[in-house]
Formats: C-alpha cells, structure tokens, sequence
C-alpha cells in the first residue's frame, strides 16, 4: 500500500494487492455527503441512525471521515474525542466493498488521523457481528468488557462486547 498525502484531510491510498480498491481517498465527512453515508447506515445497521445524527456529529468535535472511490463513498467512520481518549461511535462499509480490506483501510487512517494526542480508543461491538470483532481484534483492539442488552434487536435486546486499543497498539 502507498500512500500520497494531498493534504492534511485528504490521502490517497494506493494498493497494489487488491485489485478491487485499487485507489480509494480517505477524507474528511462533508454535509455534502450524508445523502451517501445515510444510505450506507440503512443497508448495514438494525437501528440506522438518521440524517440529523449525522449533522450533529459533523458539527460537534467528532472526527468524521469517509473513504471514496472513483468520487462514490463507499464507507465512514465516526470517532468522537475527548482530552486524550476517543470513542468509535460508528463505522460502516458499503456491503458491496465489504470483505475486501476497506473497513481495515478506513480504520487505520481514521486512527492516524487521531493524532498524537490520542492515547486510547474505546468501542462498543454486538457480541454477534464476528465479522466486526475479527476486524477490530485483526488492527490491535482487545476485549475489556460486556454491556449486557446494550443493542436493540430484533427479538429484544443484544449484549455488546466494549473493546479498547492503547496508543502503543496504534502506532506500534
């Protein structure tokens, strides 16, 4: 993987081994771009949030990012900071880009974008999404706890695994 740094909010990640991400840019979320991530959160979540979430979360000090290719978002993520910590409130990958590294690939800049400052990440995960949990375990997270019926589902209520990651995994 290459990375060309355009700007301080925009890369360009280039892979060489993944044919179908062959280019993709990791940016900062736009207004511009809720039509797009609204659309993604209703294909993968139960309980979507809505287009006003979304704007709250652009206007606050969240750290809001997508990942596009060929000018379509196929992803976001949404890290919510506070002094030296940050909660990964949301993160989504378009189904059709989902498998192919891009979750690993949003991820990792939206940590980096995190910057120095940063020196913990915390998560909350349903205990049944493998796919998510294998992903987070694969970029260094580890299980702290459980918040039992912390998701709505669709016959009552679903624990949520809380992971963590420290700065040392991050950048290590």
């Amino acid at each position: 993987m290459t990375l060309k740094y355009l700007s301080k909010d925009l890369v360009i990640i280039r892979h060489l081994h993944m044919p179908m991400i062959s280019m993709t840019q990791f940016r900062a979320m736009q207004v511009e771009d809720l039509d797009a991530v609204v659309s993604i959160e209703r294909q993968v979540q139960f309980h979507p949030w809505n287009k006003q979430q979304f704007l709250d979360s652009l206007s606050s000090a969240s750290h809001c990012s997508v990942l596009e290719q060929s000018g379509q978002i196929i992803g976001f993520c949404i890290l919510q900071t506070v002094v030296d910590e940050a909660n990964l409130l949301l993160m989504a990958i378009d189904p059709r880009y989902q498998g192919k590294g891009c979750g690993v690939i949003l991820l990792e800049q939206s940590l980096l974008a995190l910057g120095e400052r940063c020196v913990m990440v915390f998560l909350e995960v349903r205990a049944s999404n493998q796919a998510a949990i294998g992903l987070y375990e694969k970029l260094g997270f580890h299980q702290v706890g459980t918040r039992r019926g912390y998701y709505p589902a669709p016959n009552g209520r679903e624990d949520a695994q809380v992971m963590a990651l420290t700065r040392d995994n991050i950048f290590g």
